[in-house]
């Protein structure tokens, strides 16, 4: 009796059967099976795909009518599936039985690898109708022509508990916690706020071999208010509006409002991609010695492989300062006379407008690398400053210069450390505790101030839907006092001002006010957010945030007063997808 082959193949070896009974009786069978398996492999999903990614302009058919074509591709494929593994199994009982008749049956792994190969295909061709299915019922974009818009931000209900009363909204002002002793530690502040809810808008597009995205943020933290006690209403504010071209050869350019280079990135050097909120936190001021600045500025970036990151860049500059007796007729500072004159068109003084617009020298700029070996992600950056005033007829420039790092490294898959610092003088304006860049030297020339920022903490993602986080951090501002030709106190920390009144809730009548100056803050916060609803059209998230504040001053005439503060913030958000 001859043996009959059913591979498919005349070169290899098949099954072989004892009986020409057993060929007569399962040979068409295999047949159907190969035949169905090429089907399911080859012919089904792909015309629906090649339909799909037709332009728009080249396929009238509606967006539901292909929805509606897909799925019933599908719900085909699945069934002829369903079929084959039927027919398989049903063989293989076949096989079985023959074997035991005739002991001579044997199955090679040939078949057996092409059976599964076949079936893998078309698992994966099902695996990809499903995504297209997904993305027409969901779609995370909106396409205009080549043009990608991709809506983002979140919706925010939020309260805050002080117990010593700031007159703030969602953000501690940390380098003015109320003293012991005055009327505001012994008055609690209690506000709900939605203030900080975000609407945002990427818009993506290729031109060429150069990506451009766009990239524009608000939200309600404006300076005016319609009406904060009928229907508290606030006026909206500019975060971020950017655009960035990413070229070839890992080059990226961005220009316009953006976090600032200085800020540490979760990954990369991407423009977008900074941790600007630590632990995505409820506070408004972030953590004190996170290093941060919101601002206008133009940013190179390479790229070397995913593995390390240079950039640099110029961003807006402004000078912040403090200083006790400052000399009569200063100009070029925030608060000076010449701030709004000619024209008042860039900050014009305003209710709920602190200043003016310090008349700067040059762009601060700032140099930055970025590292990522396989372990962490590691940061060390760099910024030099100009300052500039003007005082009896002449003027003066000083320079500022600082370094920093930021490290974020994996303890175990879910739990990272992260520190970051700043070290310098003229820095103040890129720190959480607002601290001033300069004080002044009774000549009136300015004087950078020598300090130190730097925060560390955890961050815990026990499972997906849970997050938690816990940091500390410090700043420290260094004195810089002198004394003028009257014998009188000038500069920052000055141990000759008065501090008597600083610690009393109603001031003497006819007495100096209070003029301590910070010589450092201090802060340690923790908290949460639980994500009780994740779906594709978005995440509802409750969180809470609690934090101690400690506020220290240098020691002048009437003692060396301090201020603390315990806050409890709580948010509910809707996340856009």
């Amino acid at each position: 009796m001859e043996p009959v082959n059913i591979s498919g193949n005349s070169k290899q070896p098949g099954i072989l059967l004892g009986t020409n009974a057993w060929q007569k009786r399962h040979t068409s069978s295999l047949k159907q099976i190969l035949g169905l398996a090429v089907l399911a492999a080859t012919c089904l999903p792909v015309g629906a795909l090649a339909q799909t990614a037709a332009p728009a302009k080249a396929d009238p058919q509606p967006q539901d009518q292909k929805l509606q074509q897909l799925e019933q591709k599908l719900d085909q494929q699945q069934q002829e599936i369903d079929a084959l593994r039927l027919d398989l199994k049903r063989t293989a009982k076949e096989l079985q039985r023959a074997k035991e008749q005739t002991g001579e049956a044997t199955v090679t792994p040939a078949a057996v690898a092409a059976v599964a190969v076949q079936a893998q295909e078309a698992k994966s061709e099902i695996k990809e109708t499903n995504a297209k299915v997904e993305e027409l019922e969901s779609p995370l974009a909106i396409h205009y022509k080549k043009l990608s818009i991709i809506p983002g931000g979140f919706l925010a209900a939020e309260s805050v508990f002080r117990t010593r009363n700031e007159n703030s909204d969602m953000g501690s002002d940390f380098g003015a916690v109320p003293f012991d002793g005055t009327a505001n530690a012994n008055l609690s502040e209690f506000h709900m706020s939605a203030r900080a809810s975000r609407a945002s808008v990427m818009l993506k597009t290729d031109y060429k071999n150069t990506k451009l995205t766009g990239f524009a943020e608000i939200d309600w933290y404006g300076d005016t208010a319609a009406n904060d006690i009928k229907s508290n209403s606030y006026s909206p504010r500019e975060r971020q509006l950017w655009v960035r071209l990413d070229g070839p050869h890992g080059l990226s350019f961005t220009a316009g409002q953006m976090w600032s280079l200085m800020v540490r990135h979760n990954q990369g050097m991407e423009t977008g991609q900074e941790d600007s909120a630590p632990g995505d936190l409820i506070e408004g001021s972030f953590i004190l010695g996170h290093v941060w600045e919101r601002q206008v500025g133009f940013r190179l970036v390479k790229n070397f492989n995913n593995k390390a990151w240079v950039g640099i860049a110029a961003e807006n500059p402004q000078t912040t300062y403090s200083v006790t007796n400052e000399p009569l007729y200063m100009f070029g500072l925030s608060t000076s006379a010449n701030a709004t004159t000619p024209s008042s068109d860039i900050i014009p003084y305003s209710a709920g407008v602190a200043s003016g617009f310090s008349t700067d020298l040059a762009p601060d700029l700032i140099a930055k690398v970025n590292i990522e070996p396989g372990w962490g992600h590691y940061e060390l950056k760099a910024i030099y400053r100009f300052f500039r005033t003007r005082e009896n007829g002449v003027t003066y420039n000083a320079y500022g210069t600082g370094v920093g790092w930021s490290t974020k490294s994996p303890i175990l898959h879910n739990l990272d450390f992260i520190t970051e610092g700043l070290a310098g003088e003229g820095i103040g304006r890129y720190s959480s505790g607002g601290g001033p860049d300069i004080t002044l030297h009774p000549d009136g020339s300015p004087v950078p101030i020598r300090q130190l920022h730097i925060s560390s903490g955890f961050e815990y993602r026990p499972y997906s839907k849970l997050s938690m986080f816990a940091y500390g951090g410090n700043e420290y501002y260094q004195r810089a006092a002198y004394v003028n030709s009257n014998g009188l106190g000038v500069g920052y920390g000055s141990p000759l001002t008065n501090n008597s009144q600083c610690s009393v809730e109603v001031p003497g009548y006819d007495l100096p006010t209070c003029t301590a100056q910070n010589r450092d803050l201090s802060q340690v916060i923790g908290g949460f957010w639980y994500s009780f609803f994740k779906g594709p059209y978005g995440t509802v998230k409750l969180g809470a945030n609690y934090e101690h504040l400690h506020r220290n001053t240098w020691y002048a005439v009437g003692g060396q007063p301090y201020g603390r503060d315990d806050v409890v913030m709580t948010s509910v958000r809707f996340v856009l997808p």
